[in-house]
């Protein structure tokens, strides 16, 4: 019994990192189809990294909307709350913060812009802007 205990356990952790492995590469496929529809310059990404707020382009927004939307995390102009949060199960904060992700969420959903990047940008910000919670930044 002991041993099938052990085993169990080493199959749940195995599937746990292959799970978030595929997420590690799905994403960086996203990413790359994303940078060849909207391509970045390193001193663009560099300015919006200081100061996403006052240093972002309609190029990095537009960019964000595509990263969101191959997610399916924004469908036009809307945010999927459930695709959301899949997208957010990979940071630790997700489970030990659940309470807070989840009100995050529920406040960012609401974001809107004049067009979809637009839109795409402010659930960013307002994500970031929620950085403790969601992704467990201090």
């Amino acid at each position: 019994m002991k041993y099938f205990i052990i085993l169990t356990l080493i199959v749940v952790f195995g599937l746990a990192a292959s799970q978030a492995a595929n997420y590690e590469e799905g994403f960086k496929n996203v990413k790359a189809a994303c940078e060849a529809e909207h391509p970045l310059d390193s001193d663009e990404l560099i300015d919006f990294g200081e100061d996403p707020v006052n240093k972002s382009t309609d190029n990095i927004k537009c960019f964000l909307k595509c990263l969101y939307e191959k997610q399916n995390v924004l469908k036009h102009g809307i945010v999927d709350v459930k695709a959301l949060l899949k997208s957010l199960e990979m940071y630790p904060s997700f489970t030990s913060r659940n309470r807070q992700v989840l009100q995050a969420v529920d406040d960012c959903q609401t974001q809107h812009g004049a067009n979809d990047c637009e839109t795409a940008y402010k659930l960013m910000i307002c994500l970031k802007n929620h950085g403790a919670d969601v992704y467990g930044e201090d």
